[in-house]
């Protein structure tokens, strides 16, 4: 991605992930109303523990390179 016009190599995971039981097959419009109902407190539980290893809370600074 182009940050002022040069190429920087950037990582990190790009989309939310969740996981929950559900007893029916949700289509897309069912799932967005969900979590637009959903509480920050709801959607805490849907994220699987073993992805706290990778994911930070929060948006950082962008670590820019002191060489360019």
């Amino acid at each position: 991605m182009p940050i002022d016009g040069k190429l920087y190599l950037t990582r990190g995971a790009v989309f939310s992930y969740y996981e929950f039981i559900s007893l029916e097959r949700l289509t897309d419009e069912k799932w967005q109303e969900m979590l637009r109902k959903a509480s920050t407190s709801d959607l805490q539980e849907w994220v699987p523990e073993w992805t706290k290893s990778f994911v930070r809370a929060g948006k950082g600074e962008i670590p820019f390179p002191k060489d360019w």
